[in-house]
């Protein structure tokens, strides 16, 4: 019998090493997961901002190459009614007209056929303004670019870039 006394008093015991281990427990513990879990949180939105940003910057920077290339190309429309007559001065007399032709079709050619070019998360580019005047030609340009990780909530899912670029047909010496 003293043996059947023994084996019923055991589980008791354990019982109260359980109630003296939760009393000696610090009150604050686990209090470090719920801090780490709000870091985390932080840290991922932290990089979704950041890599938006970046984005955006990149896209900003394919948006100026296109349209300096356009611009560039267009420059060289000479008009040569004026150049032969020589009163173009020091510079180059651009051809307006086919300067600005030229303008829409590269920039709507950026997107079809030259793939590489172009970013991927820009949209159609296209002409705001175009202003020629004898040997200068300034382009600006607006293209709509999508982010590339949109927070549930977020009012910002897009964003307009824009472009001025500015070129001089000169002679060479």
């Amino acid at each position: 019998m003293a043996v059947e006394a023994d084996l019923v008093q055991t589980p008791r015991k354990r019982e109260g090493l359980k109630d003296r281990e939760c009393k000696d427990r610090d009150p604050e513990r686990g209090s470090i997961s719920i801090l780490i879990f709000g870091l985390f949180f932080i840290t991922v939105i932290l990089i979704f901002i950041i890599t938006d940003f970046a984005t955006m910057v990149v896209a900003q920077k394919s948006l100026i190459n296109v349209t300096e290339s356009a611009a560039m190309r267009a420059s060289h429309a000479l008009d040569k009614a004026a150049y032969y007559r020589g009163d173009s001065g020091p510079g180059v007399p651009i051809d307006c007209a086919a300067a600005r032709r030229i303008v829409d079709e590269e920039l709507a050619a950026t997107g079809r056929e030259r793939e590489g070019v172009l970013r991927p998360e820009l949209l159609k580019v296209k002409v705001v303004a175009f202003k020629c005047t004898g040997d200068i030609l300034e382009v600006t340009s607006t293209a709509r670019a999508n982010l590339p990780y949109v927070l549930p909530g977020a009012i910002l899912k897009q964003i307009d870039l824009n472009a001025i670029v500015g070129v001089r047909s000169k002679r060479m010496s």
